[in-house]
């Protein structure tokens, strides 16, 4: 890719990054338990069960993205 390209935003977005994007933002688990209105010890609760889908990045980097809190919301909704 030449430098002009990539400056003027000429570039290929990857399958994976276009997937990323359009998972929305990426919290932490405060920020995911802001979201839902809970504590944070329960978001870490509700990941470990495997209730919550959340990415581990590295080793102590963990995100929820916007998409998996949106399907959690509907489903804790269905079961009411």
């Amino acid at each position: 890719m030449s430098c002009m390209a990539f400056l003027f935003g000429e570039t290929q977005m990857t399958t994976e990054t276009l997937r990323v994007r359009d998972r929305g933002r990426a919290h932490r688990y405060r920020e995911a338990a802001q979201v839902l209105n809970c504590s944070e010890r329960h978001i870490i609760r509700l990941v470990r069960s495997g209730k919550l889908k959340a990415d581990r990045l590295g080793a102590r980097v963990v995100r929820i993205f916007d998409d998996e809190l949106d399907r959690f919301v509907a489903g804790a909704r269905n079961n009411e």
